[in-house]
This record gives structure tokens, sequence and C-alpha cells, in this order.
């Protein structure tokens, strides 16, 4: 979570900025407006993949749990 913290607070305000300086000379006023928007419509991809990736969660977490038991026991 560290790591993904330090990504998320460190790169997302820059990308933000970026995107609001390249957007000045379209949007005027607008820029970091809609570099925000920007910013959230790309963190929503996110959403999809946290959904996949629970489908595989219980099924992961049995195997896992299996694999500690013969550990375990041999």
């Amino acid at each position: 979570f560290f790591v993904l913290n330090m990504i998320g607070l460190g790169l997302g305000p820059l990308f933000t900025g970026l995107m609001s300086d390249l957007l000045a000379p379209l949007s005027g006023a607008d820029n970091l407006r809609h570099a925000m928007c920007a910013t959230t419509t790309i963190s929503l991809l996110a959403v999809p993949m946290f959904w996949q990736a629970s489908r595989h969660l219980p099924s992961n977490l049995s195997a896992n749990e299996r694999g500690a038991g013969l550990t375990a026991a041999g």
C-alpha cells in the first residue's frame, strides 16, 4: 500500500498539473477543470480491473490455503 500511495500521491498531482498546462491554450481558464475530469476518467478504468480481480480472489485464497496446509503437514 505504501508504494501505491507514493505513486498515486506523487504522480497523480504531477500528471494533473502537466495536463492542465497542456490544456491551457485550448481551454483557457477551464484548463484545470478539464485536467481533473480527465484524471478522474482515467481512474475509472480501474473499476473493471478490480471487479475482474475480485472474481478470482476466492479461488486464489482457497488454493493458497490448500497449499499452506500441504506445506504444514509435509
